[in-house]
């Protein structure tokens, strides 16, 4: 894809200042329904607050639509394992023919060459533009490797937009690994800031930042739990519920806390007095 900024162009009273030249218009901004939160072909939003039951959404590799998984065109026997492919939509299988022959079949280590070979010159190996055009909507994991990079079929996937194709930066498994890897050294770094908050306060302040710590976690899981059960979407009304109750939670506990406090001082001074008394 080559989405940009829309910021500071034409569209725009001030020019962009970061890149001050740039063009009134880029006519390769595509915005789909998407932009609208319209998604699949159904054009429901997300969330959909009148579906009885919460769908799982798969993004299309080519147009980046969202679509359902009811309405993925997934055959059911493969939709349990829906999660460790990368996924291709209706109109994309039949807009890029090409896709035909990278689907859920192991990679092979040889890459597929283009129908202007004869299978004698290509040794064997299948072609990008022949044969089976079934649709395929799961690409495994490594598909970029079967796909030819000729100069025949690079003009082909760059008629089609497809520029992005032999990017392996551009995937699914790239973008988890990514994550995964920001969120470790987000937890980290978290951990150390942490670890250096306690060590400068006293025994009382850490153990009460530990329990509410631990209150917190739980919480949390009890929520993740009771989402998950229900087959709900988070929504912003489920977080701010979540964190009201907490706040309630803790300020009960802290009048609870009061409560003793003042029956303790309490019953010291009528302690006091009785003491008083009794040397009268």
């Amino acid at each position: 894809m080559e989405f940009k900024c829309d910021c500071g162009n034409g569209a725009f009273k001030d020019k962009c200042k970061l890149f001050e030249d740039k063009a009134p218009h880029n006519e390769r901004n595509t915005y789909n329904h998407n932009f609208v939160n319209s998604y699949c072909w159904c054009k429901r939003p997300y969330p959909d607050e009148e579906a009885p039951i919460q769908d799982s959404q798969l993004q299309c590799i080519a147009c980046e639509d969202w679509f359902h998984l009811s309405h993925s065109g997934i055959p059911e026997e493969q939709k349990a394992e829906y999660s460790s492919y990368e996924y291709l939509c209706k109109e994309c299988n039949d807009r890029l023919p090409f896709f035909a022959k990278v689907g859920r079949d192991a990679v092979d280590e040889e890459t597929m060459t283009c129908s202007k070979e004869t299978r004698e010159e290509r040794g064997g190996r299948e072609s990008t533009q022949e044969g089976d055009t079934a649709p395929v909507h799961l690409l495994k994991t490594g598909w970029r490797k079967k796909l030819c990079d000729c100069p025949k079929c690079e003009d082909l996937y760059d008629k089609f937009n497809c520029d992005w194709i032999h990017d392996p930066d551009d995937s699914l498994e790239k973008f988890d690994e990514e994550a995964s890897k920001k969120i470790k050294e987000e937890d980290e770094e978290s951990e150390k800031e942490l670890t250096k908050f306690m060590q400068a306060q006293d025994k009382d302040v850490v153990v009460n930042v530990i329990t509410e710590m631990n209150l917190m976690k739980r919480k949390m899981r009890e929520f993740a739990e009771r989402m998950e059960s229900m087959n709900e979407v988070v929504t912003p009304e489920h977080i701010k519920e979540l964190f009201e109750g907490l706040k309630r939670e803790r300020q009960m506990k802290f009048n609870e806390r009061m409560e003793e406090i003042s029956e303790g001082k309490g019953r010291r001074n009528g302690d006091e007095d009785r003491m008083r008394d009794a040397e009268h």
